[in-house]
């Protein structure tokens, strides 16, 4: 009798841990699934409102490195920097050098933005006209064909 009832408080108290796993599972993929949507939305929106959107990823563990994604349409940079937040972007003529035909002569306005999107994560903007002492910039342009699509501006350290 005794084990009757312990076996029936067992499957009862089992399937209240079960009924608040699986909904808790529910409720994170419903979380998820959201945040993904409203991440795309928000990319969409801010492509067709503003004509470019920006991404900024500070990494997981202290001491990665940050990346600031600069996009408009089909076309995007990266700026890839030091844990401490310190992009060093080359000079306005190191710029027009090495940058893409898109984005040469546009310097001051595609870093304007980027600096008014990330004013409140405290990043610090340093230019140098040296290319061996420039932040890594990733530079893409879906509108080329073939492998060249993707490519190093610059490589830096």
């Amino acid at each position: 009798m005794q084990t009757d009832h312990t076996l029936d408080l067992l499957s009862k108290i089992g399937g209240f841990v079960f009924n608040v796993l699986n909904f808790g599972v529910t409720t994170l993929a419903i979380l998820f699934v959201t945040i993904i949507i409203w991440f795309t939305v928000a990319r969409k929106y801010a492509l067709a409102k503003k004509g470019f959107f920006i991404e900024v990823d500070l990494g997981r563990e202290p001491g990665d490195g940050v990346r600031i994604a600069y996009e408009e349409k089909d076309k995007s940079l990266i700026f890839y920097g030091p844990a401490s937040r310190t992009i060093k972007v080359p000079s306005e003529q190191l710029w027009n050098e090495i940058m893409p035909d898109w984005a040469k002569n546009r310097k001051d306005e595609i870093l304007e933005r980027i600096k008014q999107d990330v004013r409140k994560l405290k990043f610090t903007f340093r230019e140098s006209g040296d290319k061996r002492n420039v932040t890594s910039i990733l530079a893409s342009d879906q509108n080329i064909e073939g492998d060249n699509k993707v490519f190093y501006v610059i490589k830096g350290r």
